[in-house]
């Protein structure tokens, strides 16, 4: 995503009056969730796995002080992700027209957020992750099968940050040149069922073109 359209994006977010978008006014985030991490401070290079700790660091350090903007009562340590991914999709949904607010428990489960007309599960992961951590990410539509049953919407997993990217270039649950004729089957059988994955960018390009009408 180029930084003309970056730009677009945040001077609608700026136009709306709302005291929980705050993270979405960042510039620093958004270049975050389009995969560009340039903003972090430069490091001596040495090797990749040496530059990945680094980096790594870098970024934990800078989520857990945008988050903390966020939320100053949180007492950040490590995992900073789960409540970032959270906020980051309640905005969304605000920008989306929509009223987010906590779902209530059904039978052992809570999902992050719940609209008028859907239900949101936030999966973000850090760009500087090594493993098999984003897997997890192709599994949350059969963990959360009964939720469309449970709470009579749609459930809508957000992909944000590495979550993405993974998604689109590696896993292809999200559509790209990975999505194969097999993965495209059983991504229309989830979604007959009212789950779907969705990724942030494409919120991003769908808010500006709501905001473009």
């Amino acid at each position: 995503m180029n930084s003309e359209t970056i730009t677009q994006f945040i001077d609608i977010v700026k136009s709306i009056e709302n005291d929980r978008i705050i993270l979405l006014k960042n510039r620093e985030v958004i270049r975050w969730i389009t995969g560009d991490t340039t903003f972090l401070p430069e490091i001596e290079k040495k090797n990749k796995t040496n530059d990945m700790k680094k980096y790594k660091l870098l970024e934990d350090e800078w989520g857990q002080g945008v988050l903390k903007v966020r939320r100053p009562d949180l007492k950040l340590e490590k995992q900073w992700t789960t409540k970032f991914g959270e906020h980051i999709c309640e905005e969304f949904c605000i920008l989306l027209g929509k009223t987010p607010v906590r779902p209530g428990t059904k039978n052992g489960y809570q999902p992050d957020t719940e609209t008028e007309d859907a239900i949101w599960e936030a999966k973000t992961q850090t760009y500087f992750t090594d493993g098999t951590a984003g897997e997890k990410i192709l599994g949350t539509p059969f963990k959360y099968a009964d939720i469309p049953e449970l709470y009579g919407k749609p459930l809508k997993i957000l992909c944000i940050g590495q979550a993405e990217h993974l998604s689109r270039n590696k896993y292809g649950n999200l559509f790209g040149d990975k999505t194969s004729i097999n993965k495209q089957k059983i991504i229309d059988m989830y979604k007959s069922m009212g789950i779907e994955w969705i990724g942030a960018t494409d919120l991003i390009q769908q808010i500006i073109a709501n905001n473009s009408l």
